[in-house]
């Protein structure tokens, strides 16, 4: 029988390689392009005019038909990621809603935040997380979150019946895989979506907006009420 004469092994070298190698593995795992991206479960469509922007006379013009779904994306990694190719289309036609972004607001408008009107509660609004562009920077080891708002004032005449909507971004990271919705000659990246069902909306706005007339006949008959007790 042999035996294994431990002695001869040169363990200083074979100490340096191991350390080497889980160094490697460390940056690597921590250079790495990967995010973690979370959806939400539905495009909400918010009622009509409670989408807001504030301009210089402290007026504020309002988006009338919007749809909203967030995005919130965690990029644990020691580098900074740029994302790319944000959209919100039929995944049918391939034809784009229009997205607001603060590059979209009129440049008379100093203040480029899009508000919204929470709940029908028309004194309190929060601030939408409005990319400035459809690209941008994922900072490293941050959280971001993205509002997506779909502006369907602007609807093409062709999405006039759309019923699923996608929304998508892509990130510097090749892919096995083609895009094959991918508009631009940048199909082989890295891209994340999902495909929302939202049948129903032209109805659903409908029903918002005799909820809304309803409200504001409600609203002058108290005044009315009031002014004949006085």
């Amino acid at each position: 029988m042999t035996t294994l004469d431990l002695s001869k092994f040169d363990w200083i070298a074979i100490g340096s390689l191991i350390i080497s190698l889980l160094s490697f593995i460390y940056t690597f795992t921590k250079t790495r392009k990967t995010i973690n991206v979370t959806w939400d479960d539905n495009l909400i469509e918010n009622p009509p005019d409670s989408t807001f922007i504030i301009d210089p006379n402290g007026k504020t013009p309002t988006f009338t038909h919007v749809l909203t779904g967030s995005i919130s994306i965690v990029n644990p990694s020691s580098t900074d990621i740029s994302y790319f190719d944000l959209r919100m289309f039929d995944p049918l036609s391939n034809l784009n809603v229009e997205i607001i972004t603060k590059k979209t607001v009129q440049p008379y408008i100093k203040s480029k935040n899009i508000y919204q009107f929470l709940d029908n509660q028309y004194d309190r609004f929060q601030q939408m997380d409005v990319p400035e562009r459809k690209f941008g920077i994922l900072k490293s080891n941050s959280y971001t979150k993205i509002d997506v708002i779909g502006d369907f004032d602007v609807l093409p005449e062709k999405m006039s019946n759309v019923e699923k909507l996608t929304a998508s971004f892509k990130i510097p990271k090749r892919a096995i895989f083609k895009d094959r919705y991918a508009i631009t000659n940048r199909k082989k990246f890295k891209y994340y979506s999902k495909t929302y069902d939202i049948t129903g909306w032209k109805a659903r706005w409908q029903s918002m907006i005799k909820e809304q007339q309803q409200m504001i006949l409600k609203a002058k008959k108290d005044v009315q009420n009031k002014q004949q007790e006085q």
